[in-house]
């Protein structure tokens, strides 16, 4: 009766075994690893990126690579670039460039408006480039996406029914990443006094976050 119990006994775990183990197989948690899985996510980073096509760089280099422009209008003496801007964009650099889009920032005061369309026309990739700011700062680039903008500025009067441009203008600007540069300074006499002026002013800068392996290539020296 014993031996006959200690047999009952084996075969009920070998069958609980057996069975755990067909329960484990259908088991979406239980997985196997094999060697060299925890590398497959591992990002690889080229250490060379010359003759990379402009696009490519700024998608191997960059965490961010945005376009931000800022426009103020103002009716006065002078222009204060202090306070919040008449119209601001921000927009991703590849997007832009890809869609050939424009992109309008617009100020509308009691009896003037402003418009400036912005759109990318070409990008670069640059070797490498120095750019030194009128406050002495010191600017070097490795391996730097240059975006080549086109603008176009138009600004008019309105007088009752009348519309009137007063003033146009387009140009194209080469600009860099972290520098900020000013695109547009126009400013038109008002018909009420001489003295006061419509005033406008773009600014454009490249906001960028390198990632870590080519934070390097980019050194910025402020002066003393």
């Amino acid at each position: 009766m014993n031996s006959f119990k200690r047999f009952a006994f084996v075969l009920l775990t070998v069958l609980l075994a057996a069975g755990c183990s067909s329960d484990m197989d259908n088991d979406p948690r239980v997985f196997d690893v094999e060697p060299g899985d925890t590398q497959k996510n591992t990002p690889v980073f080229p250490t060379d990126l010359t003759g990379l096509e402009p696009l490519n760089l700024i998608n191997t280099k960059y965490d961010r690579f945005d376009l931000n422009c800022k426009l103020w209008t103002q009716k006065g003496l002078g222009l204060n670039t202090n306070v919040t801007p008449n119209d601001e964009f921000t927009w991703k650099v590849s997007e832009i460039y890809n869609q050939s889009a424009q992109l309008v920032l617009q100020s509308v005061l009691e009896s003037y408006q402003v418009d400036v369309e912005i759109q990318i026309d070409e990008i670069f990739h640059l070797n490498a480039h120095k750019v030194k700011t009128t406050d002495d700062t010191l600017y070097n680039f490795s391996h730097t996406p240059e975006v080549l903008l086109a603008y176009q500025y138009s600004g008019k009067t309105f007088k009752g029914n009348q519309v009137t441009i007063d003033s146009q203008h387009e140009g194209r600007l080469p600009i860099l990443e972290k520098v900020n540069y000013q695109v547009v300074d126009q400013s038109h006499k008002t018909a009420d006094d001489n003295n006061v002026k419509y005033l406008s002013q773009v600014d454009c800068v490249i906001l960028s976050e390198i990632k870590t392996p080519y934070q390097q290539q980019f050194q910025k020296t402020e002066s003393n």
